[in-house]
Parts: structure tokens; sequence; C-alpha cells
């Protein structure tokens, strides 16, 4: 949370943590702290001195202090610290580290399809409408890893039942998370989850908006899922390929009629047919999907007769997490590690992260100590080669990609911050265990076959991105 809030707001002053011991470390160097209080914080008046000795007090007797403190003191954070917002008064208070848990991951997928975001002045607030058995877990997951506290509203004749939770730092956290703005989307960092992660977000909106009661549930057949959101339909998509299964999709409108006249309702409709087993927390050990071919204008859909494993080798290998899930190829082009305009900017890749960064003036966040390599591809260079692909007879596997600008996320965040003439800092995080230490392709087949080879530098893809974003380019 200290990092959302780094992002959000950034003054550490309106940022209270508390935690066991806290006043007493306070106290010890309460001279220092003096300092700080007055040179920073001081009190308008005569009795600034008796204004900072009061907080001094107030910070000994409720172990509770503002974070711009916390920082002076250089504590260690123990488990159970919470934060909240500067102030008197009750507050709501969030734990300083939230695990992504399984639990949690289904509360998001359930706010996708069912939850909304409301603030205005002081007042924020985040609401879920659902079913009575969903409300109450949500609860449960909402008091128990969030600590926060739940009002609930019970169903009537106009509207559904629904709980409302009122924190401005929960939905900070939602904007960090990549639901800023009340979007409907699937951020990049839950669709790149191991399997038997994402499965749970999943099942999350399935239960939301997806086939969760009545005779269908009982059939098991289909999963059907509707949404007014065409970015959250194309997120569903990639989401259920991860799992190897396609969607029908379909564009409908629905009409209802009122005084005013007939009112259309436009919306996606996405099906999911013969799919085994029909339960998402089973998909990730293996499920099967039966295809029916179908002619649409000038496209095909053909019946999948055979899936294999491609084994590792120097023109394809694998980027899979070991023990979660495995890379899986057929013929045809390898992308990798493709960048540049249109990218979104909550897709979770280091450049696109980095780039939107500096371009904020907020630290760019490097896990590890930034020594692993990726090997960076202007999207200009990777539609070239797609052309040249597309117009040869050749049907194995070729990389696209660029092996001459393999450099570590240190050089790439430097780059970033370079290239924009932003004023960032560059922060570390914990490395996550499944992270790849090094990503480079091997081009020879690409070279020989179809005489493409990059041709865009990193500094200069990032000079046209920026120019795309209506930005220009430091020099």
């Amino acid at each position: 949370m200290l990092e959302v809030w780094h992002a959000a707001e950034g003054d550490p002053w309106k940022l209270d943590v508390h935690a066991p011991g806290l006043g007493a470390s306070a106290w010890e160097l309460r001279r220092d702290l003096f300092g700080l209080l007055v040179s920073e914080n001081r009190n308008a008046g005569e009795n600034w001195r008796n204004g900072a000795w009061t907080k001094l007090i107030r910070i000994r007797q409720t172990d509770r202090m503002p974070l711009a403190v916390l920082r002076r003191l250089g504590e260690q954070l123990p488990e159970g610290s919470t934060v909240r917002l500067h102030g008197t008064g009750r507050r709501a208070s969030l734990p300083t580290t939230i695990r992504i848990t399984d639990d949690v991951l289904w509360l998001l997928g359930l706010w996708v399809a069912e939850g909304s975001m409301h603030e205005r002045g002081k007042n924020a607030l985040l609401t879920l409408s659902g079913e009575v058995d969903l409300l109450d877990r949500a609860e449960a997951i909402i008091r128990r890893d969030l600590g926060l506290h739940v009002v609930r509203v019970p169903a009537s004749p106009a509207r559904a039942a629904s709980l409302f939770v009122h924190s401005v730092l929960l939905l900070r956290l939602m904007d960090h998370l990549g639901f800023d703005g009340n979007r409907k989307r699937i951020p990049g960092w839950i669709l790149g989850l191991p399997l038997n992660r994402l499965k749970w977000f999943l099942e999350g909106y399935r239960e939301g908006d997806g086939v969760h009661s009545g005779l269908k549930l009982e059939q098991a057949v289909r999963h059907e899922f509707s949404t007014v959101h065409e970015e959250l339909k194309d997120d569903l998509v990639v989401a259920f390929a991860r799992f190897g299964l396609v969607p029908s999709i379909g564009w409908y409108e629905s009409r209802i009629r009122n005084k005013t006249g007939d009112r259309r309702y436009p919306f996606w409709h996405l099906t999911l047919a013969r799919v085994s087993p029909w339960s998402m927390l089973e998909w990730d050990a293996g499920v099967e999907q039966k295809l029916n071919a179908r002619a649409t204008g000038d496209l095909v859909w053909a019946k999948v007769t055979a899936i294999e494993e491609i084994e590792a080798t120097p023109l394809v290998y694998d980027f899979s997490v070991p023990g979660f899930e495995n890379f899986w190829a057929g013929s045809g082009v390898m992308a990798h590690n493709t960048y540049g305009p249109r990218m979104r900017k909550n897709d979770g890749r280091a450049t696109v992260t980095f780039l939107h960064q500096a371009l904020e003036g907020k630290p760019l966040t490097v896990f590890g100590d930034g020594s692993q390599t990726r090997s960076l591809c202007y999207v200009d260079d990777l539609i070239r080669g797609l052309y040249l692909l597309a117009m040869s007879g050749e049907h194995m596997p070729v990389n696209i990609g660029n092996p001459n600008h393999e450099v570590t996320m240190v050089e790439l965040a430097q780059a970033c911050i370079r290239v924009t003439g932003s004023s960032s800092q560059i922060v570390f995080e914990a490395l996550p265990v499944d992270d790849p230490r090094e990503r480079r392709p091997e081009i020879t087949r690409a070279r020989e076959i179809l005489g493409w080879k990059p041709e865009v530098d990193l500094d200069e893809g990032l000079r046209r991105w920026l120019r795309a974003l209506g930005r220009e380019p430091a020099t």
C-alpha cells in the first residue's frame, strides 16, 4: 500500500502507518523528529513548538505516525501493520501488505462482472451487487483480507442485494491494479498469471456474469457471457485462449419499449460450448473443446484435428513457468517482445510500464536487481517480418525479434528516462520467482528465408512511440 500511495498521491504526510511499537521507536528519536516536524509540517501561529511536541506524544500513545516520519525512522514494518488516510475521526484502514490470494482474484473477477466505484470529494465507495451467497463470500474476503467494514443492503423489487465499502485507499488500490476510472477490463498482469491463478479470476467473473444458476448450470453444456464493453470482450477472448479455448462471439441489441419510445442496448455475447470439463476451476489440469467448422465471409473455421506439443529447439523454445504450464507452438511466426504505439497502458509488460511511469514523473519499478534481460523489437520491424512471411511459401516456425538489442531491465528503464527527459528515479522491488532471466531470439531462419532483419534501435523506437502519443522526445 505504500507503493500504491506513492504512485497515486505521493505526499507522505497524508498517509498514516500503524504498527505496535512504532510509538516507542519514535519517542527514542523524538528530538530528530521534532526537527522534521517543525521544518516540514509546522503548525501556524505562535505555539508551533507545542504543536510539534503534541504530535510526538500522540505518536507515542497511538503507535500511528505519518509515512514521512516512518521514513525518517527507517523502521521495518512488522507483520500486521496498517495504513489509513491522515486526519482525525474514524477512517478505514488497510493492511500495509495485501496478498493477492486466490480469493482476492475471485473477488476482482466478481467486481468486473457486478461491481462499480464512485468518488466525489472525500466520499469514495466500492459497490457489488448480486445474489446473497455471492455477497456473503465477497464480504468475508473483504473483511478478512482487506480488514474493511462492509455495509449490506437487502434486495428490493427495484434492485438486487448489494454491499458497499467506503474507503479512498481501496479505490486507489483498485486504480493501481488496473481498474482506474471504473474500467471493466482484465489487466495485463492478471492475463499473464499462471493458469492455476487465472482460473480464480474467471470463476469470480462467471459467478457474477455467466451461467451460475438454474437449468443451464445443471446441464453444464456451455458458458455464456454478455458485456457492453468491447475491451472486456477482447480480454475474455485472450483469457480463454490461455487455456486453448475459442469462444463464439456475437454482437446484439436488446430493445426496451417505454413511454418515450424504444431504447436500444447493444452488447457482446460470448459462448464457450462443448468444453470438458465444464468447471473453470479444473481447466488448468487440462481442458478440451469440440469445434465445428463453418465459413464467415472469407474466413473458414476448421475443426482442430490434433494438438501436439512442440519440443524446445533453437527455433521454438519454452517461455513457460516451471511446474505450471507449457509453451505450445505450431507453424507460423513467433513474435518476441514487441513494443510500440497502441500498447495498452496497463498491459503489464516492462516497456509500456516504464514509459508511462517516466512520462508521469513516477518512479520506475524494476524487479530484482534489474540484471534480467529482454530483446526488444519495434512493431514496424515485426509487421515487415509478418508481411514477408505471409508472402513466402514457408510453413515452418520463424522467429521475429531483435537479438541485437538485448538489454537489462535497468538499461531499459534508463532508456525510457533518457528519451522522455523525465526526472523519475528507479526503485527496486522483490523479483518474482517465475521471472525469466534471459530472452533472446534466434533469427537465422528469418535472415536466410525472408531476408529480414530488425532495423529500428531501441532509442529510435521509443522516440517514434512518444511522437505517436503526441509527445516530443527529449534531445
